[in-house]
Parts: C-alpha cells; structure tokens; sequence
C-alpha cells in the first residue's frame, strides 16, 4: 500500500502534467481556452488518473487553478471524473471516443446530465485543436514516460 506521501507526490506528478497542459492549450489554441474559461467561470471539477493521482480544477476571475487553491472554495464542483492511463492514450489515438470509453467503464464521471452533455460537446467542438497542439503532444509524451505506457 503507498503511503501518503507517495500518493501527494503522483497527485502533485499529474497536477504538473495537467498545468503543462493548460498551459500548451492556451498558448496553442488562445480562443477555444478562452470560450471555455468563460463557459465554467464559478466552477470547479476533480480530475484523476488512476494508479497516478488527481487534481483540483476551478476557474474563477478568469482564470484556471490547479491543486488546493483558495479558488476551490469559491466555485460550485459540478464534476467529478477519472480515467486510467491507458484510455488517455486510447482517446488521443482516435482509437476510442470519450463516449465509448465511458459506457466502457474506463472513464468514470459524476456530474448532472446537463453537465455531461455540455462537456461532451466541447470535447468534440475542440479534439481538432487539441489534437494540433505541438505544447499538447508534448505533454502527452511525457504523460506516457510517467505513466509507463512508453
């Protein structure tokens, strides 16, 4: 069984994981982070990867936070969600949509149903960006060295 410490320190691997990747979006795709700041203003989720950790997410004053901030206790958590590495790899493979991951079983999510239509829809509206981000591609090679998929 991991200690706690152990556990902190892949939570805070895929909390730097995940702010590498904010920040290659934004720079790579400025509008589509932009609509979808403004878009969840106020609110804040729990991501996880399993076997690595997960991260607090809120946007609040127009900005992300990533972790423990005090933005946390400002915003309303409408979402809930993990996956496991390997469906990360999957689904920037084009191998599986988030979808069928989903009804899989191998994306875990626990939000209201309009939440999870509207998250639906950005993934969608936005894999083109996503997908074209030189900053993202980068963080999704890293991802597969920490995570062992390499």
């Amino acid at each position: 069984m991991a200690s706690r410490n152990e556990d902190k320190q892949r939570g805070s691997a895929v909390e730097q994981l995940a702010r590498e990747a904010l920040e290659a979006f934004r720079a790579d795709a400025p509008e589509d982070y932009d609509v979808l700041v403004k878009e969840y203003e106020g609110q804040s989720a729990v991501v996880g990867v399993f076997g690595m950790g997960s991260v607090n997410v809120a946007i609040s004053r127009g900005e992300v936070h990533l972790g423990e901030s005090e933005a946390k206790g400002k915003t309303r958590i409408i979402a809930r969600g993990a996956t496991y590495p390997e469906t990360i790899i999957a689904m920037s493979r084009g191998e599986v949509t988030p979808l069928e991951a989903f009804h899989a079983g191998d994306l875990v999510v626990r939000a209201p149903s309009e939440e999870l239509h509207k998250a639906f829809g950005f993934l969608v509206k936005f894999s083109a960006s996503a997908v074209a981000s030189k900053g993202l591609q980068r963080v999704l090679e890293k991802f597969k060295e920490q995570s062992g998929l390499k």
